[in-house]
């Protein structure tokens, strides 16, 4: 529940942005767009990949993933105050280097906690996903992530924004992919047929 909280809270904060802007232009559209695209991304990627799951039976399983959804929580609430940010500036050629930095460090912690935790969780015999591609992809996504904020040279407000909808894409296509390539059960009446 808490995590539906967060993750609309990222949400208001784009629209607070674009609130907060007195000129509207196409780059306030576009980056508005992408922020949009990112709290939703956020919010596809846990409950298609975690959000549905329960955790292993073991404490230590139960603790690490309840102690990893605090940083996937604070990583959340700073994407959403950094695109907030971002949004709310205005026209400017290049993003301050601190919420440039802070939007994709919060963004790789965001992606190595998902893939943390999706590596506790109990999978049932219908789960499509892989149980060692998706949670690795998660963080190898995160560890691309933390070497982009590291190098990164100071970018505009879309090339940013594109930076971060970018690894949530890739996992949305994985959990599309999955999703749509794994048999249907029978139904009752052609089992019962048969």
């Amino acid at each position: 529940m808490f995590t539906i909280i967060v993750l609309g809270e990222t949400l208001v904060g784009v629209i607070g942005g674009v609130a907060e802007v007195e000129q509207h232009s196409t780059r306030l559209f576009a980056v508005g767009l992408l922020g949009m695209m990112m709290g939703l991304g956020l919010w596809w990627v846990y409950f298609d990949f975690i959000g549905r799951r329960a955790c292993k039976p073991s404490v230590w399983h139960q603790l690490g993933y309840n102690y990893s959804h605090l940083p996937l929580m604070m990583a959340i609430v700073a994407v959403g105050a950094g695109i907030n940010h971002v949004v709310s500036v205005g026209e400017w050629v290049g993003v301050p280097t601190m919420t440039e930095r802070v939007l994709l460090v919060s963004s790789a912690v965001g992606l190595l906690a998902l893939g943390v935790i999706e590596s506790l969780l109990r999978r049932d015999e219908n789960e499509p996903t892989h149980v060692a591609i998706s949670p690795m992809l998660k963080i190898a996504t995160a560890l691309v992530v933390f070497l982009i904020a590291y190098w990164a040279p100071v970018v505009s407000a879309v090339q940013l924004m594109i930076m971060l909808v970018a690894p949530l894409l890739i996992h949305i296509t994985y959990g599309a992919w999955v999703w749509f390539r794994q048999e249907l059960p029978d139904s009752e009446g052609e089992q019962e047929r048969s």
